[in-house]
């Protein structure tokens, strides 16, 4: 499908689980590839950032979106889906709120409709 990543790393050093920050960047890295517009080649872009003392990580997609006015407070709710045209769970979401959370971070996200989503993770 030709993805592109661009990566964009102010922080070159996290004190993280390596295990669980992996697998929350895998579940958002592949959601972006899996809920792509058609015909529209992926871009992703990662970055992490330091703002007012606190570490972030963003994950954002030019895919699909999200309507986050209908979506929005459900969103990382076990078995929700926003979009049903792919296989999915609907648990991957829940799953990456609960680990970032385990860990003392929260996670939110700004979207658009046919725009794309990012994810942004405070860490610390």
């Amino acid at each position: 499908n030709k993805t592109t990543v661009d990566f964009d790393f102010d922080i070159t050093e996290i004190e993280y689980n390596k295990q669980r920050l992996y697998s929350v960047l895998y579940n958002l890295i592949t959601n972006a590839i899996k809920y792509r517009k058609p015909n529209i080649s992926p871009v992703i872009k990662i970055s992490s950032y330091r703002k007012d003392g606190s570490s972030y990580i963003s994950v954002q997609d030019n895919g699909l979106g999200i309507d986050m006015e209908k979506h929005g407070d459900k969103l990382f709710t076990m078995f929700h889906r926003t979009h049903t045209h792919t296989e999915g769970t609907g648990v991957g979401l829940h799953l990456v709120k609960n680990i970032v959370e385990k860990y003392g971070g929260t996670i939110w996200v700004e979207s658009t409709v046919n725009e794309g989503s990012t994810f942004i993770i405070k860490l610390s």
